[in-house]
């Protein structure tokens, strides 16, 4: 009996040092999982924020394309309408020229 004795002593003593260490553990990864998930939160803003800008700026840019599209459409339309004025005087000089022969 005094053998048991001494092992109930010895895992008494044991489970008096091993119970304040696992809670230290346990209260240890509670912060460090708090931190994580402040951190976690913290890049996630950033990433928004920085998504937020990079969206801004890319519609910026696609505003700026779609107006020189529309310019360089413009610019095109008239020049096909010169074009066209140009090519109808010269047809309608030959024509006269023809008339007159």
């Amino acid at each position: 009996m005094e053998a048991w004795e001494t092992i109930k002593g010895i895992i008494e003593v044991v489970a008096l040092l091993f119970i304040p260490v696992i809670g230290w553990v346990f209260h240890t990864v509670t912060k460090h999982g708090r931190k994580i998930i402040m951190l976690e939160e913290k890049v996630k803003d950033s990433i928004d924020r920085r998504l937020g800008s990079l969206e801004k700026k890319v519609d910026g840019i696609e505003i700026k394309i779609d107006n020189k599209i529309d310019k360089l459409e413009d610019s095109l339309h008239q020049s096909q309408i010169q074009t066209y004025d140009k090519i109808e005087g010269r047809f309608d000089a030959v024509l006269k020229a023809i008339k007159e022969k």
